[in-house]
């Protein structure tokens, strides 16, 4: 059952509704080829993508492992907005001395997990450290559980799909050999995974916009259905234009 305990002068609902690392790391892939788009730099959809899942491969281990006694909680340091401004004052160095968007591309990338994981609704961890210290939902067994969340949630395999479906993409325009060599059989295989994708984009975002329980995520909670269910659409139409794109060529 969901509740509520009291801290100081509000009120703490740790009931946090998680969201998958694939989910994340489909935005930041999607934020890197914006940048590429508008850069034309190199390494900057691996850096997006990397940021778009830093907080977590940062804050999990240290919240339910090394403060385990104290803090036992996920949503931590890299997933405030003081580190964030940290990551792009570096950003901003990065680009006055060596002309590189990388470090803005990676500070992004953190911005795109933070906005996913709604932030503003743990106000209290999001402008950490001026309301106090970490607070939300004690996972018993996270990790183990966590895992078996991310192997059995039919969102992820989607958004593993929709990752995919973005590289395949990306490296046809970069005219990678293996695939210019099976040029009708990824041609194919991108057809069916961008069919999927927005297939189940559109469900995801239907029952965001009517507030319904989304089988495929796991969630009732509309924003998060309607964010997953627009980067699943964003991702799919991309790669479907893309596609039609490189075979105009």
């Amino acid at each position: 059952m969901p509740y509520t305990r009291h801290y100081l002068s509000f009120t703490i609902h740790p009931n946090i509704v998680p969201v998958y690392i694939l989910c994340h790391l489909l935005a930041g892939v999607l934020v890197g080829v914006l940048l590429t788009f508008w850069r034309k730099e190199r390494w900057l959809i691996l850096a997006a993508a990397i940021g778009s899942v830093l907080p977590d491969l940062i804050d999990k281990p240290v919240g339910y492992i090394v403060l385990a006694d104290s803090v036992n909680f996920g949503r931590i340091y890299v997933h405030s907005l003081v580190v964030l401004l940290l990551f792009f004052i570096a950003g901003v160095i990065i680009w006055r001395y060596y002309r590189s968007f990388i470090g803005m591309a990676l500070a992004l990338g953190i911005l795109s997990h933070q906005l996913l994981d709604l932030m503003w609704e743990e106000y209290w961890n999001w402008l950490w450290p001026f309301f106090g210290p970490f607070h939300g939902k004690i996972f018993e067994n996270f990790f183990a559980d966590g895992f078996w969340r991310e192997i059995t949630n039919p969102s992820e395999w989607i958004f593993a799909a929709a990752v995919l479906l973005v590289l395949i993409t990306i490296y046809r325009f970069r005219g990678s050999g293996i695939i210019h060599r099976n040029t009708g059989l990824f041609m194919a295989l991108s057809w069916v995974l961008t069919g999927i994708v927005v297939v189940c984009g559109i469900a995801i975002l239907y029952c965001g916009v009517t507030g319904v329980y989304c089988i495929l995520t796991g969630w009732d909670h509309s924003i998060d259905n309607a964010l997953a269910g627009m980067l699943l659409l964003a991702g799919g139409l991309l790669c479907g234009w893309g596609s039609r794109v490189r075979a105009g060529d």
